[in-house]
């Protein structure tokens, strides 16, 4: 299945892109999808456990399962006062 990945704020700086498509095995979660977008990204890593993800426009866990044509949303962590 291919599925769409969207980069925000921080995530699109480390990756150096604002969108991409990545093919993942059909069944994926989101955790399997954000191994594979370090693997192509390796900086995203420095992120890994302080992302919150969105599939389709809604928060979700890192177990839930993604399906084909879908698009996920990489939201790094926000600060500020």
């Amino acid at each position: 299945m291919r599925i769409t990945v969207l980069f925000f704020a921080h995530t699109r700086d480390l990756a150096g892109l604002q969108r991409t498509s990545i093919d993942l095995p059909d069944g994926a979660t989101v955790q399997q999808a954000l191994n594979e977008i370090i693997r192509l990204h390796p900086p995203i890593a420095t992120l890994r456990g302080r992302i919150a993800v969105a599939v389709n426009e809604r928060y979700e866990t890192t177990s839930a399962t993604l399906s084909d044509g879908c698009t996920l949303a990489l939201i790094p962590p926000v600060s500020g006062g």
